[in-house]
């Protein structure tokens, strides 16, 4: 039986090269920082996120806007918050994060009214979702992407990986009679 030996520089070598090959994913918040910046610049931002919105170094979108110079006027937060430290079916008061505006749409409302949209040239919308139609991340784009409308303001949603992956879709469909701000939409769990 012949033994077959690796020296640990070879080991290094072989282990940095699988790592350094392994590609990398980027969010959309990091895409619009790195390659957008133009879609946002000198526009008044409303920013709908929480928790998540972060970036690979674990940076949040407030703090990424801020250092760009880029002018945040009013922030929106979601069930379980802005900073996602609200437990569940908790209604969520107004509130001011950073000095900035930060209304819940989970309390009194679930969408921005325009009130809220008054000093928004953009609305930019970056959750982290899990991929079922009962979190109610996706209820709040869906009906900020209603009031954006109606305003006539241009929303940017920052996609995120879907952890569940999105390969197989089942489920029983929201009947529309049902719908709610947990199944907002007809889709499949």
């Amino acid at each position: 039986m012949t033994a077959f030996l690796i020296s640990p520089l070879l080991f290094f070598a072989l282990t940095f090269s699988s790592i350094a090959a392994t590609p990398q994913v980027k969010t959309g918040l990091e895409n619009l920082l790195e390659n957008h910046l133009d879609l946002i610049q000198g526009k008044r931002l409303g920013v709908l996120a929480n928790q998540t919105s972060v970036d690979s170094k674990g940076r949040h979108i407030v703090e990424l806007l801020s250092e760009h110079s880029l002018i945040v006027t009013v922030l929106f937060g979601p069930e379980h918050g802005f900073m996602g430290n609200v437990e569940d079916a908790v209604s969520i008061s107004d509130s001011i994060y950073k000095d900035i505006q930060l209304y819940s749409l989970y309390g009194e409302f679930s969408a921005p009214t325009p009130g809220m949209l008054k000093d928004v040239d953009v609305l930019v919308y970056d959750i982290q979702d899990v991929g079922v139609k009962f979190y109610t991340f996706i209820s709040n784009l869906f009906l900020a992407m209603h009031a954006a409308k109606r305003e006539d303001i241009p929303i940017i949603v920052l996609d995120r990986p879907n952890p569940i992956n999105a390969e197989i879709v089942n489920g029983a469909i929201t009947n529309p009679a049902f719908s709610s701000f947990v199944g907002v939409l007809p889709l499949p769990i």
